[in-house]
């Protein structure tokens, strides 16, 4: 039976220093908190939650916000949160979601927020636009890095001492994806037509990539071992020694603004992704091989071999599907 709402499980007898939540769940198998559930979407979403099986008991959870401590502690049986944002004066969203990642228990995190809210003015539209902070606080990952670098910017230092020195944290996990793919989404969008310009299903759109695999950096360290047939190691690097290392001499090859913005990961699998920038990642030996007597073509030294590879790699990625278009016009324009 779905929970009845009333003054022990709402708002009506909550005092303003206290929030109540919901928890519910089966046996400490499968448990989640629902914030601000006094209110009409939370209450809705716990009576919705309770109909299914996987929940079969109720636990109303009234805590001091400012006590963050016993709210971490509240979590121990707790592994997915739906955050509901506040309707009320009272901040505590803050605090629970800093609980939350704190938490090493809590490993999904559900925030229902206003799409569009960031259009709004802070001036007329305050309660709304407040939100965007909150959004940006909860859609930080538990690593407590802001944005994740292109691989490739990180080659030198694989290629010298076999170790990848990428700014995340042991904890962290990213689902990456290819640049390649990303044109292919792009040139799809912009050459799509519809009635009133581009296409109904792409126009006024909030279009998401995102990758098919969640990796770890000590993942990622074996996915390039298997690739490569040779030992990788991982090791995370903080925002200054990422810094150098983006400004050293291998980044001179790329726009300033490309270590911050251009996202050049893997589309289906990480294995494939070293395989597919193998020339980048392995250690530099220089080979020694015996020219055909037949055989015209002059010898390419290590750098011309490495700019053909990265030439041929770069119209492999590239390719377009179904785009109706040339894709050297497309390089070109």
């Amino acid at each position: 039976m779905t929970p009845e709402r009333s003054a022990a499980s709402g708002g009506a007898k909550s005092a303003i220093s206290r929030v109540n939540d919901i928890g519910i769940g089966k046996g400490g198998l499968k448990s989640t908190r629902v914030t601000a559930a006094e209110g009409q979407t939370g209450r809705l979403a716990v009576d919705l939650l309770c109909v299914l099986e996987e929940y079969d008991t109720v636990k109303n959870i009234v805590y001091d916000p400012n006590d963050e401590e016993m709210l971490v502690k509240s979590m121990e049986d707790i592994n997915t949160c739906l955050l509901t944002l506040p309707a009320r004066k009272l901040k505590f969203t803050r605090t629970l979601l800093s609980a939350t990642r704190t938490a090493k228990t809590v490993t999904n995190l559900v925030l229902l927020s206003s799409a569009g809210a960031e259009h709004a003015d802070p001036t007329t539209q305050p309660r709304l636009h407040e939100s965007i902070a909150l959004e940006a606080l909860a859609l930080r990952p538990k690593g407590e890095t802001a944005a994740q670098p292109n691989l490739l910017l990180y080659t030198g230092e694989a290629q010298g001492v076999g170790t990848l020195l990428i700014q995340i944290w042991e904890r962290h996990k990213f689902a990456s994806v290819a640049l390649g793919d990303f044109a292919q989404l792009t040139a799809y969008v912009v050459t799509s037509a519809g009635p009133h310009g581009l296409a109904d299903d792409v126009r006024g759109q909030v279009l998401v990539a995102t990758g098919t695999q969640l990796v770890s950096g000590e993942e990622l360290a074996v996915a390039a071992s298997q690739a490569l047939g040779t030992k990788m190691e991982f090791e995370s690097i903080d925002e200054e020694i990422s810094k150098k290392i983006l400004n050293s001499d291998q980044g001179a090859e790329v726009d300033e603004a490309e270590p911050e913005y251009l996202l050049e990961y893997y589309s289906l699998e990480p294995t494939e992704l070293f395989q597919t920038y193998a020339e980048n990642f392995r250690s530099k030996r220089r080979k020694v091989a015996v020219k055909d007597e037949d055989d015209e073509d002059e010898d390419m030294t290590d750098e011309s071999v490495v700019k053909e590879s990265r030439r041929q790699r770069s119209r492999r990625i590239c390719r377009l599907s179904n785009v109706g278009m040339d894709v050297d016009e497309v390089w070109t324009c």
